[in-house]
């Protein structure tokens, strides 16, 4: 049985089709490094990013970026999918013999808790709130 939008989805996936050939071609045969937001990593699913979030065992993951917020037993209590993937400026200098990259930063606030508990500075800080979440210093002073 024909669909009356058969038409319609064939001209979405290949639109989206010539645009991967058009990426692999600049990419193969022209030799250019295509810049990752130029890129279709999937045509079912267009709005999929490439994410490099740092991890040993998956440094290229590829989804959407989402914040979760949990509480005791890793209950999921809210999360937000985010529209596009944050970016931000790389790398970000805390001192002279410290950078930050926040692209890769979890926000796992350890950092934050030896600056608290172990150099006992308290220099280091959790700064914004949610999704404009970041770790820095206060008053973006250096951290020595």
């Amino acid at each position: 049985m024909k669909s009356p939008n058969n038409h319609i989805k064939f001209a979405h996936y290949r639109s989206l089709g010539m645009h991967v050939v058009d990426q692999a071609a600049r990419r193969v045969l022209d030799g250019e490094q295509v810049p990752n937001e130029e890129k279709i990593f999937s045509i079912f699913e267009p709005h999929t990013e490439l994410l490099k979030r740092g991890k040993a065992a998956k440094p290229v993951e590829f989804g959407h970026m989402i914040q979760i917020q949990q509480v005791a037993n890793k209950f999921i209590t809210h999360y937000d999918v985010f529209d596009e993937k944050r970016h931000f400026e790389k790398p970000v200098s805390l001192s002279p013999l410290i950078a930050i990259d926040r692209e890769r930063c979890i926000l796992c606030y350890r950092c934050v808790r030896f600056s608290q508990e172990v150099s006992e500075d308290s220099q280091l800080q959790l700064l914004e709130r949610g999704d404009r979440s970041y770790v820095g210093t206060l008053d973006d002073r250096p951290y020595i």
